[in-house]
């Protein structure tokens, strides 16, 4: 989303290198230029989500962590 905004983004996670992305359920970190970081959080914080409900597996994951999810 953010590169559609003419911003450059990298993501950094912890995944195992690719091998396990339920790891990603922390979070994961993304990375743009200084300059644009100011446009990158006001584009995150403004874009609309998906629209779409958490699946079985993610609800899990999100219980498993601590957080509530609906449905």
């Amino acid at each position: 989303m953010l590169k559609n905004h003419g911003v450059r983004a990298a993501i950094s996670a912890d995944d195992a290198g690719g091998v396990d992305l339920a790891l990603q359920a922390q979070g994961v970190r993304v990375l743009v230029p200084e300059g644009d970081v100011s446009k990158a959080r006001r584009l995150l914080q403004t874009e609309p989500s998906s629209g779409r409900d958490p699946n079985r597996f993610q609800r899990l994951i999100i219980r498993f962590l601590g957080g509530s999810a609906k449905g």
